[in-house]
C-alpha cells in the first residue's frame, strides 16, 4: 500500500512543472489575474498537496489552509502579465508567477531549446500585452494608421522574430481594425490593411523553432518543444496561404 501511495505521489508531482508551464497558454487566451490564481492554486493542490498527503497522511489538514492562501496570494500578485513597458521587447513581459516569467531572468544559462522556448513565450506575452492595451474605439483611419505605425515600430524591434507569434500579431491587428467605427469605405480600407499586415508580418516573423537543429543533449525536451511550436507554425502557414489580397 505504501508503494502504491508513493507511486501516485511521484506521478502527480511530476505533473507540476508541465501543468505550470501549460498555464502560460491560459495567460495568452485570458490574462485574468483571478483565473490565473485559481488555475495555479488548483495545479499546486493536485501536484503538490495531494502527493504530500499521500506521503505524509499524518500531516494535519488544517495547515493546508494557510499554504493554499499563500499560494493563491502569490499567484494573484504575480499576475499573468508584467507591468513592463511594451516599447522594450527584451524586458520580462510574462508575470513573475508564470513559468516563463520566473525563468526568463536566468534564460542565458538554459540549454538552446529551453532558451528559445522561454524567449518565444516572453514574446507572446509582449504581444498579448499590446492587445490588452489596444484602444477600443478609434475615430478615423488616420488615427488608426498612427497607432498601426507605432505597433509596426515595436514589432520590428526584436532581433529574434518567432513565427509562432503570428497568430497573436493577427489578433492584435484584428482588434485594432475592429476598433474603427467608420464609413463603409473606411471599413473596406481597414480590411485591406488587415490582410496586408498578415502577409507583411509573415515575411518578418520567420524563425521556426520546429525547424531548429538542437544539440543531442537537449533531448527529449527539445523534441516536445519543437512538436509544440510546430503545431502553431505549420497550421498558421496553412491559414495564411488561404488569405488572398483583393484589390
Amino acid at each position: 500500500m505504501k508503494r502504491l501511495r508513493f507511486f501516485f505521489a511521484v506521478l502527480l508531482f511530476c505533473g507540476l512543472f508541465p501543468l505550470w508551464r501549460g498555464l502560460d497558454f491560459l495567460v495568452l487566451v485570458i490574462p485574468s489575474p483571478f483565473l490565473f490564481a485559481v488555475a495555479g492554486t488548483g495545479i499546486f493542490t493536485l501536484c503538490f498537496l495531494v502527493p504530500l498527503h499521500l506521503l505524509r497522511p499524518e500531516f494535519r489538514k488544517i495547515y493546508y489552509i494557510p499554504i493554499l492562501g499563500t499560494v493563491t496570494t502569490l499567484m494573484w500578485y504575480g499576475s499573468p502579465l508584467s507591468e513592463k513597458a511594451t516599447m522594450h521587447f527584451e524586458l520580462r513581459h510574462c508575470g513573475l508567477a508564470t513559468f516563463s516569467g520566473l525563468i526568463y531572468p536566468i534564460r542565458s544559462v538554459l540549454p538552446p531549446a529551453h532558451l528559445d522556448d522561454i524567449e518565444a513565450r516572453n514574446q507572446f506575452c509582449w504581444i498579448r500585452k499590446m492587445i490588452t492595451q489596444a484602444p477600443e474605439d478609434v475615430e478615423d483611419v488616420n488615427e488608426l494608421q498612427n497607432y498601426l505605425d507605432l505597433i509596426r515600430k515595436k514589432l520590428l524591434s526584436p532581433e529574434h522574430k518567432y513565427k509562432a507569434s503570428l497568430p497573436l500579431i493577427a489578433l492584435l491587428h484584428g482588434r485594432l481594425s475592429a476598433s474603427l467605427s467608420g464609413t463603409a469605405l473606411e471599413n473596406v480600407e481597414v480590411g485591406k490593411l488587415f490582410v496586408d499586415s498578415l502577409h507583411f508580418w509573415r515575411s518578418q516573423y520567420t524563425e521556426e523553432i520546429s525547424k531548429r537543429d538542437y544539440p543531442w543533449w537537449n533531448w527529449p525536451h527539445s523534441s516536445y518543444i519543437q512538436w509544440e511550436y510546430g503545431l502553431i507554425e505549420d497550421n498558421w502557414e496553412s491559414v495564411i496561404e488561404n488569405v488572398k489580397i483583393e484589390n
